[in-house]
């Protein structure tokens, strides 16, 4: 995924504008800082403002007064779900675990297809949620 972005400082303010295709998302420590260079991008990409951010590339962001926590729980859940990793029981379960383990007499996964779609959608949501700064060099 090759995302755009760029900052912007002047005196102790800061913009950081970022977009992917259709898709864009702005933060900055100063609103009417912001608001100037968010209209010079609209001059150019037609923005549409849709007000504090929720979700933006498949990321959830939960915002407080004192800071901003990005997760992808509803993307996990979905995953939880589709291949079958969620608990019937729902039961915690002690850690540290057994140090033995109790073999199944059933494959977890019967379609090796199946197994690598899992690892691949586990790999994706486990990579830093955090731009490439090297891009930016």
């Amino acid at each position: 995924m090759y995302l755009d972005w760029w900052t912007k400082m002047k005196s102790l303010s800061f913009a950081i504008i970022t977009l992917y295709v259709d898709d864009g998302l702005a933060a900055s420590n100063n609103p009417a800082f912001l608001d100037s260079e968010i209209s010079a991008f609209d001059a150019v990409y037609k923005l549409k403002r849709l007000g504090p951010v929720k979700t933006f590339l498949g990321l959830e962001f939960l915002r407080t007064k004192d800071f901003i926590f990005v997760h992808q729980s509803k993307y996990i859940r979905g995953l939880l779900e589709h291949y079958t990793f969620e608990s019937k029981s729902k039961k915690p379960v002690a850690t540290p675990m057994e140090d033995r383990v109790v073999s199944s007499s059933t494959a977890p996964f019967s379609d090796i297809l199946v197994y690598q779609s899992a690892v691949g959608a586990l790999q994706y949501a486990a990579q830093p949620i955090c731009p490439d700064h090297r891009e930016t060099e």
